[in-house]
């Protein structure tokens, strides 16, 4: 269940501010599971929009399993969110490529996965990185998700 209320389809600092809290329940396709907000609360959360079949998503995979194994352990929870449209697609992908972290993905929805129309998603990758509250520190992490995530780690404990 996706619990994200956004009354807009357009990614933009004007619908979506840099600041703006969020609350989101995510289910863990991998491990068959509910995320609820209570076990992101108090971590640095990176969300990464991606597709299985997208070249520059995969590119992406080696930077984002470096990072997970880095900081997975810091307070630092990773999710994807799939784009893909089966979800027994993005299973066999995860098996192969090893990603372990969570993913989101809504059978039969693809592109109109509700959480990816409801932030104005329309590329991937893309990748979102919330700090400690649940507050957007960042829409555009994708290209230097290291830097942020160190500064973001580094202001410590936001309240």
């Amino acid at each position: 269940m996706l619990l994200i209320i956004i009354p807009a389809f357009i990614f933009s600092e004007e619908v979506i501010p840099k600041g703006t809290i969020y609350s989101v329940d995510f289910y863990d396709v991998l491990k068959e599971r509910n995320i609820l907000p209570e076990e992101l609360r108090g971590k640095v959360v990176v969300v990464n929009f991606w597709l299985s079949t997208c070249p520059p998503c995969i590119q992406k995979l080696p930077e984002l399993i470096e990072l997970y194994n880095r900081y997975s352990r810091d307070d630092v929870m990773f999710i994807g969110v799939s784009l893909d449209k089966h979800i027994k697609t993005l299973k066999a992908f995860c098996r192969v490529a090893n990603i372990e972290w969570p993913q989101h993905c809504v059978e039969g929805y693809g592109w109109d996965t509700p959480l990816a129309l409801q932030l104005g998603v329309d590329s991937t990758p893309t990748v979102l990185l919330f700090d400690q509250r649940g507050s957007l520190f960042s829409r555009d992490a994708c290209f230097n998700l290291a830097e942020q995530l160190e500064e973001l780690l580094a202001m410590g404990e936001i309240k």
